[in-house]
């Protein structure tokens, strides 16, 4: 099955770039031992006049990129939203809502295994730090490290100073299994499980990168 896997993703990849370009979609990385393998997508949504008449503005394109598990196409893949804006267009949570409405129509997952679907905020900075949130459902330990992984294969998020994280999970005999993760920033996972429990948050996983400005924040 997984050589069945690997050749339906190389004919895909071929298609792709036959279709839209090398410049439209990229491969991030190629180490075939790399448990995702990640994948830059630009979709322009505009016609080549249209974009030559008008050059002044900003391009009307969307950049997308794509997390692909070794058994893929057996196993949905995850996908992440880099553009901040399409045009002048702001890429909301609506507009963030409906793409991912589409793209859950396109995939059918396997029965034995789901992939968490990743959300992630909007980027805040604070004394020249900039942190970004992002959180998904998941319903084990297996998911959580898939969502960790996932995340860490995006190179913005790799080079982020830490990668706070903190979940809670329901088991089935009602306990609750949580953990947490300061990667290095000092009691920061302890405060963001905190969090969560005072808010009962279940079935969650919250991970908080930040791109260090050179301004100590401090216990606040």
């Amino acid at each position: 099955m997984n050589d069945e896997n690997q050749s339906l993703q190389q004919e895909e990849l071929l298609a792709l770039t036959s279709i839209f370009g090398t410049d439209s979609f990229k491969v991030n990385n190629i180490n075939e031992l790399e448990e995702f393998k990640s994948y830059s997508f630009k979709l322009s949504l505009e016609n080549e006049s249209a974009s030559t008449s008008q050059s002044n503005r900003s391009e009307n394109s969307l950049t997308l990129q794509f997390y692909l598990p070794q058994n893929y196409p057996s196993s949905k893949p995850t996908y992440e939203i880099t553009s901040l804006y399409c045009g002048t267009l702001k890429i909301d949570n609506k507009l963030r809502n409906e793409i991912d409405e589409k793209f859950k129509e396109l995939f059918v997952p396997d029965e034995s295994t789901d992939f968490p679907m990743i959300k992630s905020g909007e980027p805040l900075e604070h004394k020249k730090s900039v942190f970004i949130a992002h959180l998904a459902s998941v319903h084990n330990v297996q998911e959580v490290q898939i969502v960790r992984n996932t995340l860490l294969s995006n190179k913005k998020v790799a080079k982020a100073t830490h990668n706070i994280m903190a979940y809670r999970i329901v088991q089935e005999n009602g306990v609750i299994l949580q953990d947490n993760d300061d990667d290095g920033e000092a009691a920061a996972g302890s405060r963001l499980l905190h969090l969560l429990q005072i808010l009962d948050v279940k079935n969650v996983i919250v991970i908080v990168s930040r791109w260090y400005g050179g301004i100590k924040l401090g216990p606040g």
